[in-house]
Order: C-alpha cells, then structure tokens, then sequence
C-alpha cells in the first residue's frame, strides 16, 4: 500500500507511459482530422466566392485563409487530443486501479490534512482554485524536501489532477454537493473529515463524476484559448460584408 498518496505510487509510473504511447495516435487522428475540417471549411468558402475581395491585395489577404484556418483548426485538434489523451486515461485507470485508487485516497487525505495546516492560514484564496493551492502547496514542500520524482513537471502535473480529483470525490462523498462549494468551504470540510468517517469503497462513482466535470473546463479551455485566433478571420469576413458587399447590394437593388 502507498503511505504517502499519490507521490510515489508505481502505478502512477505506468499511467505515465500509457499516456505517451496514446498521446502520438490522438495527436495524429485529432488534429488530422481538424486539419482536414479547416480545409474543407476554406474549400467551400471559396466554391461560394466568399474569399473574393474588392482589390488584389485584400483579395490576397483572404485567400491566406488557405494556410491560416487549417492551420488554428490543426491547433486546437491538437489541444484537444491532448486533453482527450489524459481524460480517458484517467477513466480508464478509475475502471483497472480502482483499489490502488482508493488505497492512495485513503492515505493521501491525512497527508493533505496535515500540510494545509500552517499553509491555509497564511495563503490568499482570491483568484485561487483547489489545483492552484496544490501546486502553491507542492513549491512549497520542496523548499524543504526533495521527491525523486520532483524532477518531472508531466509526473507532478498528473498528480496535482490525480489528488484535486480525489480531494473533490471525498468532498462529494462527506457531503453531496461538497465537490462545487467554494474553496474555503471545501477546504474547510475536507480539514474536519476524518478517515474513518468515509467509505472509500464508494468513492469510484463521486471520482468519474469529479473527473468528468474537471476535464470539461479543459476541454472549453482547449477551444477557447483559440477563439481570438478564429474571430480574426470571421472579422475579416464581416467587416468586407457589412462595410462593401452589403452596401454595394442595397444600392444595386435601389437603382
């Protein structure tokens, strides 16, 4: 049995290498396919005579769309596969460890427990997230100690999202609905809970759960961070719709 958590468990090791050897087949399939969807979208567009201007250089200009849309789609499939990639490695490992799961769960809470302690007390929550007060958690404790795995930002990012999982499913279990509070409340339920209070055989559901809604905002973050770069082009289109085509179309239509 892991006594420390999740910080050194083996099987954390082989999830590691899993994820690399599904991340080359996601990366390729995903943003492959987004490749080709950012393609086909331009393709259309200039079969409409979309990408048409009123002069060569803006005509030139539009026609860039060629490279620049397949190239953001590329991007995000590429985000996106890399969310998906940790996502189902995640739920996959929920379905095959689950007793390794619940057996770091049990020993990580008193873990967590005992290093907020002095931490919470002196920490700004403004702004702040239950994986943001981990990681400020973590730089902390290696000021004044050392892991051997400490050395490895894919390892220690994995085991933030392993232990805010597991932290939210407990806060689900003592407390349904305990995974949405705020984070003051949540820390506060979890630094009052005892080990002996919780069913650890029931926290595979409340994890899949907490998994699920973690992963979402990954997934809209993964979208979202390249919206401006989308918006660029829709407001080149726009603009060359409501500033000249339009126009030119209603005078047309009024003589």
């Amino acid at each position: 049995m892991n006594k420390e958590g999740f910080s050194n468990a083996d099987w954390i090791l082989d999830l590691v290498v899993s994820l690399a050897v599904g991340l080359f087949g996601n990366l390729v399939i995903w943003s492959g396919l987004a490749f080709i969807l950012g393609l086909t979208l331009v393709i259309i567009m200039a079969a409409w005579g979309q990408l048409k201007r009123p002069n060569i250089v803006w005509s030139a200009l539009a026609k860039l769309n060629f490279i620049y849309l397949p190239m953001v789609f590329t991007i995000i499939g590429f985000s996106l596969a890399s969310v998906y990639t940790v996502h189902n490695g995640i739920d996959s490992l929920i379905q095959s460890s689950s007793n390794e799961i619940k057996s770091s769960a049990k020993s990580y809470l008193p873990k967590f427990q005992q290093e907020i302690g002095s931490f919470y007390e002196s920490y700004d929550l403004e702004g702040k997230d239950l994986k943001s007060l981990l990681k400020d958690m973590q730089f902390s404790n290696t000021k004044t100690s050392s892991n051997e795995n400490s050395d490895s930002e894919i390892y220690a990012d994995l085991v933030i999202t392993l232990e805010v999982l597991t932290l939210n499913s407990i806060a689900e279990l003592v407390l349904p609905g305990g995974s949405g509070k705020n984070l003051e409340d949540k820390i506060n339920l979890l630094r009052t809970t005892t080990v002996d209070s919780i069913d650890f055989s029931l926290l595979e559901e409340p994890f899949k759960k907490s998994s699920r809604a973690y992963f979402l905002g990954w997934y809209f973050s993964a979208f979202w961070i390249m919206a401006p770069f989308i918006a660029v082009s829709l407001a080149e289109y726009l603009i060359y719709l409501l500033a000249y085509k339009l126009p030119r179309t209603r005078k047309a239509q009024s003589d």
